[in-house]
């Protein structure tokens, strides 16, 4: 039994090798990348869980039967993002603005904004903040073998996604528009 109150919420863990659905159980107020970023917890718990290995898992298609638990506590270091639960906003008394990023993760590209101080240099932000952040209006791009970026097609469309900046290989923040000047095909 929970010592707070906790409302569920439905969630999808994405891991490099594992797509891990089930219910996450979160303080009254708190969000999704609240919990992640409590760093006496290692472990993420879950319950009603279905896992489902990819084909990063090594696993031929025919072998990827998702297993089915009542209880997965995943190791929050192997969590590159999470859609579901409650999104977060930055703690501060500064004005914030929306910047539209891509973050490369091993299997997928994640395209959206991210909510940060006014005036912000976006590195020096995410090199300061906690490794768990919420995107928003995100476009999911999945990246296939050997030519990861050629033909890359959207493949789903969110409110709100919970990055881990320590899973990501990197960062890229959206050009400005500057009338017909060139955009970045992720950032439409």
């Amino acid at each position: 039994m929970y010592k707070f109150k906790r409302e569920k919420f439905q969630v999808r863990v994405y891991t490099q090798h594992y797509r891990i659905e089930g219910t996450i159980h979160l303080p009254l107020g708190s969000s999704t990348a609240d919990v992640l970023n409590l760093q006496n917890k290692a472990l993420l718990p879950l319950t009603e869980v279905t896992i489902f290995p990819t084909a990063g898992a090594g696993a031929k298609a025919a072998e990827r039967t998702p297993w089915q638990l009542e209880f997965f506590a995943v190791t929050k270091l192997q969590v590159l993002w999470v859609v579901g639960g409650r999104p977060s906003h930055p703690k501060t008394t500064l004005s914030v603005d929306r910047r539209d990023m891509a973050f490369l993760f091993p299997n997928h590209v994640l395209s959206g904004s991210l909510e940060v101080p006014h005036g912000a240099r976006i590195s020096d932000y995410l090199s300061a903040t906690k490794p768990f952040q919420t995107l928003f209006d995100v476009t999911v791009y999945p990246l296939s073998q050997p030519d990861a970026f050629a033909g890359v097609r959207a493949d789903q469309s969110l409110e709100f996604v919970t990055v881990n900046l320590k899973g990501m290989y990197g960062v890229l923040e959206a050009p400005e528009a500057d009338g017909d000047g060139p955009r970045l095909n992720l950032f439409g």
